[in-house]
C-alpha cells in the first residue's frame, strides 16, 4: 500500500466528506482498487454538483484499525565481523 493509499484509507476512516485530492492523476486507479477490494462503496447523490460519494465499509475500518495496531519495527544490533547465524532447519 502506498502512502497515498494510506492517506485515502485514513481519510475515509475518520471523515464524512469525500477525499479532497480526487484530482490527483492516481485517484481513478486508487478509487478503483478501494472499490474492487471492498474498502469503499460508491453511492450517487441526487444533487448533480455531487455526482459521487464514497462511503467506507466495515472492512476499511477494520483495515485501518489493524494498521494502527501494527507495532513499530525494532532494530537488532550485530557485530559486523560475525557471520549471521541462520536458524537450523
Amino acid at each position: 500500500m502506498t502512502p497515498y493509499e494510506i492517506n485515502v484509507a485514513l481519510h475515509y476512516h475518520s471523515h464524512v466528506d469525500d477525499f479532497s485530492h480526487q484530482g490527483a492523476p492516481i485517484w481513478d486507479e486508487t478509487a478503483k482498487w478501494f472499490l474492487d477490494n471492498g474498502l469503499l462503496v460508491m453511492r450517487f447523490h441526487e444533487d448533480p454538483a455531487y455526482p459521487r460519494i464514497y462511503d467506507p465499509t466495515p472492512k476499511l475500518h477494520a483495515y485501518v484499525e489493524m494498521l494502527c495496531e501494527t507495532p513499530l519495527p525494532v532494530q537488532k544490533w550485530i557485530r559486523p565481523n560475525e557471520p549471521t547465524r541462520l536458524p537450523a532447519h
